[in-house]
């Protein structure tokens, strides 16, 4: 919770920031909810400790305690401000043998705040930079008659994040929207990619359909890397 709390305040202090160099127009604001079918692989180190996993939607489905996605844009004539939010739980046990049993958690939570700015006769084009806030919890258990033992590791970060979406209208309903951010400092480098089709029926709804791209590698004694991609779908409303 408190991870979602820090999104929503930098959230605000971008917006607060933006609209103090606005004109008076009205702002428009979006919020979107959306699923992400995605395929997972993994790779965590602690000290001299490592393991992976590569996880089908199957997988992620039945391990699934918790998951949260969405995202927020408010625009005023060329600004913006826009966020997105991920975080899910995975939780497993496995029997290793009769007497032994091994237990997994993890939480991981990524989120982008960021302000944009749409260049004069570039219309299709948003340029956006912000701060992107990663953290990831591992904790392992492992239980038995004649063991048990216990590891646990957990690290977070904020760095700068510059992106670019280009979007495409088609006709009044449908356009094709393309998004890129990438962002590096205390991680190695995280890029995120979108590749999107969107629909807009009625006055205030839309839904998206895309392609979602996104690699992580965060590497020093506690190691991280982490790259998922797969289909999404996402529903809109506007005010």
């Amino acid at each position: 919770m408190k991870n979602i709390n820090l999104t929503l305040l930098l959230t605000l202090v971008l917006l607060a920031c933006v609209q103090s160099a606005q004109a008076e127009q009205e702002w428009e604001f979006e919020i979107t909810s959306y699923l992400w079918a995605t395929q997972l692989d993994s790779e965590v180190r602690v000290g001299e400790y490592s393991g992976g996993a590569s996880l089908e939607l199957r997988d992620i489905v039945d391990t699934l305690e918790m998951g949260l996605m969405g995202q927020f844009e408010a625009r005023k004539e060329r600004w913006s401000v826009y966020s997105d939010l991920v975080y899910f739980n995975l939780a497993d046990d496995k029997s290793l043998t009769p007497v032994t049993e091994i237990s997994s958690d993890l939480k991981q939570t990524v989120s982008l705040v960021m302000a944009g700015y749409k260049p004069k006769n570039l219309e299709v084009l948003d340029i956006y930079f912000g701060v992107r806030y990663a953290k990831v919890e591992i904790d392992l258990d492992l239980n038995g008659a004649i063991i048990d033992r216990g590891l646990s590791s957990s690290v977070d970060w904020i760095e700068p994040v510059v992106g670019v979406r280009a979007r495409y209208p088609l006709n009044d309903q449908w356009s094709l929207e393309s998004q890129l951010f990438y962002s590096a400092g205390k991680a190695d480098y995280t890029v995120l990619a979108n590749a999107v089709v969107r629909w807009a029926f009625g006055k205030k709804w839309s839904s998206t359909f895309s392609y979602r791209f996104s690699d992580i590698d965060y590497d020093d004694e506690r190691g991280f890397k982490e790259t998922s991609q797969g289909l999404m779908i996402a529903f809109g409303y506007r005010f």
